[in-house]
């Protein structure tokens, strides 16, 4: 394990006791959807026990469900305030820093499990924190610390080979995206990123096998139209590229890669003005976020230069 991921103490206890009778109905009612009755009865029962872990963590749970984070995320630091100890309520807390955007506490929440639980799920967490603020050397030392510890976790290996792609290790990242698909041949973004990889490198006909496999799929993501327009704009098939471009902002697929490669298929047919409008999204990119507007200055908006 690398230095900085050694633990500077023991690893605590989860706590022991299990939810009560009246924690685990809630729970069956969240699990059969009913989260404004699961939420509720869980209300309920901490008004008679306010100490009760189980349902404080549930409540959180069930909060951070119905898309309340900073509340979800309030119930779980009271799980903490009782017990330390609780590692699943502090790799809940890491989610909702997440979902709100908190990174650098999420960050410090990560180091804060790697001490308590140095074998659990805090170098995958913080390897994804890492990558998203951009320190990658960082993220890619514990991407591999987590890969050490799960070899057989098919997304772990599936996000270290995006965060490989995304900083040009294209041979790196092909292996661990077919890692991944050894691990679970039907994992959809371990199929979607491993096409869009296959399309960069213009090997058409495999990208076309993988994205054919992952459409077949129940519930595959808009993200396989989104790459199968990238193919089609390659292989100069422009009208199929804007027709499955169109099916993926149908499905609500507006991620600022599939803006910024339909502004590329614009621009080919020679629609300017909505090409390089659409051509700003390339800032949203992991590709080129902070690359020119880290830079001196401000972005020109088409105003006089005097």
């Amino acid at each position: 394990m690398v230095p900085w991921l050694r633990p500077r103490k023991a690893a605590e206890k989860q706590a022991p006791a299990n939810p009560s009778p009246e924690v685990q109905a809630a729970l069956a009612l969240a699990q059969a959807g009913s989260l404004d009755g699961a939420e509720t009865a869980l209300r309920r029962c901490l008004e008679e026990t306010p100490d009760d872990v189980h349902a404080l963590m549930a409540l959180g749970n069930v909060l951070f469900s119905r898309g309340f984070p900073a509340e979800a995320l309030a119930q779980l630091r009271k799980v903490l305030a009782i017990d330390p100890g609780f590692l699943l309520a502090r790799v809940n807390a890491v989610q909702c820093l997440r979902a709100l955007g908190r990174y650098d506490a999420a960050i410090e929440e990560c180091h804060e499990l790697l001490e308590r639980d140095p074998a659990g799920q805090g170098a995958a967490l913080l390897a994804r924190c890492l990558d998203h603020v951009g320190r990658a050397s960082e993220a890619e030392t514990a991407y591999l610390s987590a890969i050490d510890l799960a070899p057989a976790d098919a997304t772990l290996w599936c996000d270290y080979g995006a965060h490989l792609h995304s900083h040009g290790g294209l041979e790196k990242a092909e292996d661990a995206l077919r890692r991944a698909l050894e691990i679970n041949p039907t994992h959809l973004p371990a199929l979607v990123n491993l096409s869009h990889l296959l399309i960069q490198t213009r090997r058409h006909r495999e990208a076309e096998v993988l994205l054919q496999h992952a459409a077949s799929q129940p519930d595959f993501p808009p993200e396989v139209w989104a790459n199968q327009a990238l193919l089609r704009m390659s292989q100069n098939r422009l009208d199929e590229a804007f027709g499955l471009y169109d099916k993926a902002l149908a499905a609500g697929l507006v991620s600022p890669e599939m803006l910024f490669s339909r502004s590329l298929l614009l621009l080919l047919s020679g629609r300017l003005m909505e090409g390089f409008a659409e051509f700003e999204h390339r800032f949203g990119t992991r590709m080129f976020a902070g690359t020119i507007r880290s830079g001196p200055g401000q972005p020109w908006r088409g105003e006089s230069l005097a």
